[in-house]
């Protein structure tokens, strides 16, 4: 029953997404009235979830609670936390640096406070200075934990995004792994160098154990490698002591099937030399087949989405085009366009909210490559008496490949998805002085076959209360 009254909600909204777009096209998606009643129709209060999950923090007297902790699977690590004692309560509390010295989820992320040397210096070449010294703050921040054992290491993602590693033992204060980029001056002028100072520091860190030493001056700097590491030299030095291991964080691959309904125009510029082409507009609708290959980013509640589509796109659009001078001096004109397209989508999509149903934006681009044209144009012309009637081509020449913007707006589950679409392209004239352009509104549904395991860490809820208490 409960499945039952999920997929009428499901269809329900959606028929409001449709009627919604219908009544303002996305052509004016800059608009106002859209944008209002946009927002009003992701309200997330009608989509999410509650986010807060049975957890622990520990105050710096050693204190340990037991709360409900509101779980952002943050990809950039929190300066706060919200906290509540139950989840009926409707009133929650945030706790900041200041006040927590560690807190986890059972079965999720542990985070531990601490004061450390944070490098900020830029990674991208064209922020970096020549011969400049890095640059180093002191900050207060909450460490996520990857592993936890007789070397701890910890990640810290800073509000530019750039990821830090730290290392350390037992209480101490972490070191971090630095790996920096510098911009040095030469005698023909500059050049940028990778300082891997992390291998240093590890050596440091994970030294008497077999051959360790050597794996670590090909490990790169990358989250996976580097926990893989710490974790290899626990169990080789004290097994015993390694009692949370984060799960590896992977992008999954979600692939499905796409199917949908499209309608569109083909509008073309004013151009003398192609009667009953140019200045019509060519409208159609057909039905369009494909597979989705979607790459779910980790962190985040798999909220970023890198949607790719192949995408079968036939179009079948025709108009009619009279020019009448006298009862004796007329032509007409009946055009068919039967294109046939290979679509590739690219797009990046945005979730939002938590719950069984979660609305989505997405924005993209689809290139468009023609496989078939089978375009027809049947012409006829009267003067004083005389017909002649000619059949051919519309067009001599047509562009293979065409270019179009994507925008999408849909809702999701773990295993469907129906999306309302508008894409405009430039068509397919590949004449300078005879300009197209297509637009199109298309109504999709997906069905998936591989869904997204749950984020969870490795390890029992009694050892991560352990560790919170530790």
């Amino acid at each position: 029953m409960q499945k039952i009254k999920r997929m009428f909600l499901f269809s329900t909204n959606f028929k409001h997404l449709f009627i919604l777009l219908l009544h303002q096209p996305f052509i004016n998606i800059y608009e106002n009235n859209f944008t209002f009643r946009l927002f009003n129709f992701f309200n997330l209060n009608a989509f999410s979830q509650s986010n807060f999950q049975k957890g622990y923090y520990i105050n710096f007297n050693g204190d340990s609670t037991t709360a409900f902790i509101k779980n952002e699977d943050w990809k950039r690590n929190p300066k706060t936390i919200e906290v509540k004692n139950s989840l009926e309560s409707t009133s929650s509390e945030k706790l900041t640096t200041k006040q927590v010295q560690a807190f986890g989820f059972i079965n999720g992320d542990l985070y531990h406070t601490f004061a450390v040397d944070v490098d900020m210096s830029p990674t991208s070449l064209n922020q970096i200075r020549t011969d400049a010294a890095p640059s180093i703050i002191r900050d207060t921040v909450m460490l996520r934990t990857l592993v936890k054992g007789e070397v701890n290491l910890y990640v810290l993602t800073d509000k530019e995004s750039k990821t830090h590693f730290y290392i350390g033992k037992g209480a101490e204060e972490p070191k971090e792994l630095l790996n920096q980029k510098v911009k040095r001056s030469t005698e023909t002028g500059v050049a940028f160098h990778t300082l891997e100072i992390y291998k240093g520091l590890l050596s440091v860190y994970l030294g008497g154990c077999g051959d360790l030493q050597a794996k670590i001056q090909k490990t790169p700097f990358q989250q996976n490698a580097i926990k893989d590491l710490v974790s290899t030299y626990n169990a080789c030095i004290a097994p015993a002591t390694e009692n949370f291991s984060a799960k590896k964080e992977k992008v999954f691959l979600k692939v499905g099937v796409v199917a949908g309904y499209s309608f569109y125009t083909y509008k073309f510029s004013d151009a003398t030399s192609f009667e009953g082409v140019s200045g019509a507009d060519f409208t159609g609708n057909s039905a369009t087949a494909g597979v989705a290959l979607n790459l779910v980013l980790p962190r985040n509640h798999g909220r970023w989405t890198i949607a790719n589509e192949i995408m079968w796109k036939p179009y079948t659009a025709s108009s009619s085009y009279e020019k009448k001078e006298s009862a004796n001096k007329y032509e007409s004109a009946t055009t068919e366009f039967k294109l046939t397209y290979l679509g590739i989508n690219n797009m990046i999509r945005y979730s939002m909210g938590t719950g069984v149903m979660r609305p989505f934006l997405s924005v993209g681009v689809a290139n468009n490559l023609l496989i078939s044209d089978n375009s027809t144009q049947h012409k006829e012309t009267y003067f004083y008496g005389q017909s002649k009637t000619h059949d051919g081509a519309p067009l001599e020449s047509m562009r293979k490949h065409e270019q179009a913007l994507l925008i999408g707006l849909g809702i999701s589950t773990d295993k469907y998805a129906a999306e309302a679409r508008y894409e405009r392209g430039n068509g397919f004239s590949s004449y300078s002085y005879l300009k197209s352009n297509k637009t199109a509104f298309s109504l999709q549904w997906h069905i998936f076959y591989a869904n997204p395991a749950p984020m969870k860490q490795e390890g029992s809820p009694v050892l991560q209360e352990t560790l919170l208490v530790s």
